[in-house]
């Protein structure tokens, strides 16, 4: 009776004289729907809420050839460019070494030659090209370390974006020759500034020590940096593109990583090059819209495209 229910379980217990469930519980009456209330399975059914599926969503595609191309070269791009900017400050530090030295030394020859404190005929000129000549190793042994770690630094992101090494003894090689290659730059564009300083001055009937005391000034507050922003953009590029070469990678690519880019660094980004081919060549006449056009002096294999040019190079992964 309990099972198809007729008879609740106090129904039951008072046949078989036992007391009453307390609280009521024996007062249920149970039916075989797994022995739910009576009442409540005779009460109708709400009806059963229809949920319409949601459509599925779709999948998302699979990054084409190209676009993987493409996120690879701008990823080791700024990953070098996160290098560039790190070393800036040590760049900066060891140039301002350098022009203290150079200060040092230059200005007390100076000071011998305008006063006529000694007798030597030696020229200021003559000076200057004896100076540099001797002091040399002063200035190479300033800016060599932070050259070859940076450099080396730039070789291992090139050669993680290639995926292999290349012989450690040529790329020593390589920074060695950079680091002269430097040196004569940097030791040109002293002699001629310093010189057209003096000789300004005499023009001007000024005292030539003054005017290159106070050219000395003018290097201490901002050749620092224009040497810091330029070299490490130019040594990112000529090592990058070193490493390519080495590893045998035929083609490279510009990358613009400039975040406020000027229309040329635009013009630039995403054009191939084979790996023996010069992106902009000795003459050339670059012409974007709204520029004054933009000429070269020298054939150009990697950044910087010109002062201030913060962009990178990158190998052409659709031949790796």
């Amino acid at each position: 009776g309990k099972q198809w229910g007729w008879l609740s379980s106090d129904d039951i217990r008072e046949l078989e004289n036992q007391n009453p469930l307390p609280g009521g519980q024996g007062k249920i009456y149970w039916m075989p729907l797994n022995m739910v209330d009576a009442k409540t399975a005779s009460e109708p059914k709400p009806e059963p809420v229809v949920v319409e599926a949601k459509p599925e969503e779709p999948a998302p595609e699979e990054p084409k050839p190209e676009e993987k191309k493409n996120r690879r070269e701008i990823r080791g791009a700024n990953l070098k460019l996160r290098l560039a900017n790190n070393y800036k400050e040590l760049f900066e530090e060891s140039t301002l070494r350098i022009i203290r030295f150079e200060r040092q030394g230059i200005l007390k020859g100076a000071d011998t030659i305008f006063n006529k404190r000694d007798a030597s005929s030696l020229n200021f000129t003559d000076f200057l090209e004896q100076f540099y000549t001797n002091k040399y190793d002063e200035i190479n042994k300033r800016i060599r370390p932070v050259i070859n770690t940076y450099g080396k630094d730039i070789a291992d992101a090139a050669m993680d974006e290639v995926g292999t090494k290349i012989n450690s003894e040529n790329l020593d090689k390589f920074i060695s020759d950079y680091t002269t290659t430097f040196n004569q730059r940097y030791i040109a564009t002293s002699k001629k500034r310093l010189n057209d300083t003096a000789q300004a001055a005499i023009n001007e009937g000024a005292d030539p020590f003054v005017a290159i005391e106070s050219n000395f000034n003018d290097f201490e507050d901002t050749r620092p940096q224009v040497v810091a922003k330029r070299e490490t953009i130019q040594l990112a590029g000529a090592v990058s593109y070193f490493t390519y070469a080495a590893a045998g990678i035929l083609t490279m690519v510009w990358v613009n990583t400039g975040s406020k880019s000027c229309p040329f660094c635009q013009e630039m980004d995403g054009q191939v090059m084979g790996i023996e081919s010069a992106f902009k060549s000795k003459n050339d006449l670059m012409v974007v819209e709204g520029q004054e056009p933009l000429t070269f002096s020298s054939n150009i294999f990697h950044p910087p495209l010109h002062p201030g040019c913060i962009c990178q190079l990158s190998p052409g992964y659709n031949l790796l």
